[in-house]
Formats: C-alpha cells, sequence, structure tokens
C-alpha cells in the first residue's frame, strides 16, 4: 500500500512539474510574441518620425563637427603665431647684443686710440 502511494505521489509531482513547465512556457512565449510586436511598432513609428529629425541631428553633428575643425584649425593656428613671435623675438634679441657688443668693442678701440694719442 505504500509504495502504491508514492508512486502516485511521484506521479502527481512529475505531472504539476510538467504542467508548471508548460504553462511557463506559454507564458514566455507571449510575452516573446508581445516583444516583438512593440518592437515592429517603435520600428514603424521612429521610421516615420524619425525623418525629419534625423535630418536635423545629422545637421547638426555636422555643425557640430565644423566648429570643433575650426577649433582645432584655430588653435594651431595660434600656436604657429606664438611661435614665429618667439622667433622674431630671440632674432630681435641677438640682433640687438650683435650691435651693443659691436658698439662697445668700437668705443673701447677709439678710447684706447684717444689714449694712446694723447699720452704722446
Amino acid at each position: 500500500r505504500y509504495l502504491l502511494e508514492r508512486r502516485k505521489l511521484v506521479e502527481c509531482r512529475s505531472a504539476s512539474t510538467t504542467l508548471q513547465s508548460y504553462w511557463r512556457m506559454s507564458v514566455a512565449q507571449d510575452k516573446l510574441a508581445l516583444l516583438r510586436a512593440t518592437t515592429i511598432v517603435q520600428s514603424l513609428t521612429r521610421a516615420k518620425l524619425g525623418g525629419d529629425d534625423f535630418k536635423e541631428l545629422k545637421a547638426s553633428a555636422s555643425h557640430v563637427e565644423a566648429m570643433t575643425r575650426m577649433f582645432l584649425v584655430r588653435a594651431s593656428f595660434q600656436s604657429g603665431i606664438k611661435s614665429a613671435t618667439i622667433a622674431q623675438s630671440f632674432l630681435r634679441m641677438y640682433e640687438s647684443r650683435d650691435l651693443f657688443s659691436r658698439l662697445k668693442s668700437a668705443s673701447v678701440s677709439l678710447q684706447s686710440l684717444w689714449r694712446r694719442a694723447k699720452s704722446k
């Protein structure tokens, strides 16, 4: 008698597990079908409404890219101008030092000649 009851209990559990499995599968399939339908509706809605928005976004993106390129070119140009200014500054400094050195040397030579002529 115990074995018969045990066998019935095992069969009932197995049957209930099978029913639960089929029920979960059915619910999952319904959810998947609903998700697919929703995705299709969203896709069609985006296609319908998104044409103008896409064009506007593309134009905005192009404008942002152009402004970025302009900023980078301007920064590069400014850097070039700064480098040229520094090079000019160093050249002027070198020329003024060279001129000062030559004038100093000439004045020392003149002073030396003057002192020599004065001493005779």
